[in-house]
């Protein structure tokens, strides 16, 4: 009887430890793998092969949205030295325009940045910095 009981006993472990296998199969393969690209090949939601112009652009977004606290905060967005802050500043990367510090925060739905501008305005910045952020 004890024989019997003690093979009864590994049988189950065994089949427990198949069944321990299996399972971790399917939640570790069978869950869809999401994955989030920041790199260069982020582009705008409307994205559009014309140049964008800083001058033109670029600056009048800060003038009406950002200057109201950027007139005496870091970095200062006044339209003569606006391109020289951000610039100094490190606040766009051409090689990953997506994690620029000014798109992100502006990105960002827990900054206060949030609503300061809009998605088409957000699109353009980021288009300006894919096309290498020029002084333009």
């Amino acid at each position: 009887m004890e024989l019997l009981i003690f093979k009864l006993f590994y049988m189950v472990r065994n089949y427990f430890r198949v069944l321990i296998v299996l399972l971790a199969v399917v939640i570790f393969y069978g869950c869809e793998k999401k994955t989030i690209d920041f790199g260069t090949t982020v582009k705008p939601r409307n994205a559009s092969t014309d140049t964008v112009h800083f001058a033109t652009q670029i600056i009048p977004i800060f003038t009406s949205n950002c200057n109201g606290c950027h007139n005496s905060q870091t970095p200062i967005l006044e339209p003569s030295v606006a391109y020289a802050n951000l610039t100094s500043g490190g606040y766009y990367n051409v090689s990953s325009p997506a994690e620029s510090k000014i798109y992100v925060k502006l990105n960002s739905t827990s900054s206060t940045h949030a609503s300061k501008s809009t998605p088409a305005q957000q699109d353009l910045i980021l288009q300006w910095i894919t096309q290498g952020a020029k002084n333009n």
